[in-house]
């Protein structure tokens, strides 16, 4: 049964008010529209299901014009959404402050300032479209799922995580140089983005910002622009990259990672804690501070699943933190996993890749409200619970508040007939 807008929770209800500027009176009704269609939709979230889940007075071609030609500013909803974070976190970060100061330990001298970390993650998605021909920038990408380059839309996304909340940044579409070319746009490489998102970026008050990344991003660029603006870097690296090395006659030569790894004896690794959502796993690192070209001075990690694998099956990690120990590392980049989540939870339950829209400029709007429901489910989300478990929870109020109103209406002698009607308007 389609729900009515009078229907929707009153969390919803507040959330969009408070986005309320940023669109006309007849925009801001499709705005309200899509969040609750976001929060119902158990199938396709494309714009013939929003019109079936969603009971008002509105029409398929006035909510797909809404997303490709309307007047409204997709920035401004992205600066008023990450206005209403800062707003949310300022507090929390001072209490944070607060609670490690009384937990520092008591020694002589002049004791050290507590460390609030809020990690920017930056990463890409592949959104596979085999039958879009007709859609708008649509090109070539490589698919993690299919393994190979398949028919799509890429999309770049940061994402801010501090003190366990998470505030996706604006979403951008990557498109190829042959893309841009047809379409005569000015091409902008992944590196690129990654570089304007770190240059743009406004941290919270009171906190560190370590930049996390892939070793698709770990590049020269990148690492100047993290340090220009005093963030921390870490992330993968590709195995076929140099580093530094000392030999027994103390002459430094340079060294790919992979055959580094190979000399590495099974006794120079150390088993430490990975933490992740699913439980702490053991992993075996070894980290040796030295310099990478291009980079300069770093800590380089080797890590194992087991310490006897063999140097095929390990991975490499480069940290800009040359003072931190192996441990601090570590759990630094576990946190770089939350972006993988949010890709998986964006698909699954907002359908960030379920749009047939022909616009790019439709797309990326459907991606913005897309990042805005998100936020309001981890607003919504109780400690250890989901993003998943939180919208079917938003469903159940949304549920429980038709079912009282088709109850008071029936109260109210009312035909039928004027209760369908009524689920109409």
């Amino acid at each position: 049964m389609p729900v009515p807008i009078i229907c929707a929770s009153a969390a919803l209800c507040q959330f969009a008010q408070a986005f309320r500027l940023p669109f006309s009176k007849p925009q801001f009704k499709y705005f309200e529209i899509v969040l609750v269609a976001l929060m119902q939709i158990e199938g396709r979230r494309t714009l013939s299901e929003m019109q079936r889940h969603v009971a008002a007075r509105w029409t398929l071609s006035g909510l797909s014009r809404f997303f490709a030609c309307s007047s409204w500013s997709q920035e401004e909803v992205r600066r008023c959404w990450q206005r209403r974070f800062t707003l949310a976190m300022q507090e929390a970060v001072q209490q944070e402050h607060h609670r490690l100061w009384l937990q520092r330990p008591v020694r002589a001298g002049r004791p050290r300032k507590t460390l609030v970390s809020g990690y920017l993650i930056m990463d890409g998605s592949t959104h596979h479209k085999p039958k879009g021909k007709k859609m708008r920038s649509l090109g070539r990408h490589h698919s993690t799922t299919y393994d190979k380059r398949v028919p799509g839309h890429s999309l770049f996304q940061g994402l801010y995580v501090l003190l366990g909340r998470r505030c996706p940044l604006a979403p951008k579409m990557y498109r190829t140089k042959r893309v841009c070319q047809q379409e005569d746009k000015p091409f902008q490489s992944k590196v690129a983005l990654s570089v304007a998102c770190v240059e743009g970026f406004a941290p919270v008050l009171g906190t560190k910002t370590p930049v996390l990344v892939d070793a698709w991003y770990m590049n020269q660029r990148l690492w100047k622009a993290a340090k220009r603006r005093d963030f921390q870097i870490s992330g993968g690296i590709a195995n076929n990259r140099l580093l530094r090395r000392e030999g027994a006659d103390g002459q430094r030569f340079w060294q790919s990672l992979s055959e580094w790894a190979k000399t590495l004896a099974p006794e120079a690794f150390e088993e430490l804690t990975w933490p992740s959502a699913s439980g702490a796993q053991k992993r075996f690192v070894h980290c040796v501070r030295t310099r990478i070209p291009h980079l300069g001075a770093c800590q380089v990690l080797c890590v194992k699943d087991e310490r006897d694998d063999q140097a095929k099956k390990v991975t490499f990690y480069v940290c800009s933190l040359l003072e931190a120990s192996v441990q601090e590392i570590v759990n630094a980049l576990a946190v770089r996993w939350e972006v993988e989540t949010f890709f998986g939870d964006f698909k699954e339950l907002l359908g960030s890749d379920h749009y047939q829209m022909m616009s790019d400029t439709a797309i990326v709007r459907f991606w913005t409200l897309g990042c805005l429901a998100y936020l309001f489910l981890d607003e919504q989300r109780a400690k250890h619970a989901t993003i998943g478990q939180t919208r079917r929870l938003v469903q159940e109020q949304q549920h429980h508040n038709l079912l009282a109103w088709v109850f008071q209406q029936c109260q109210q002698a009312d035909t039928l007939n004027q209760v369908q009607r009524s689920l109409a308007a």
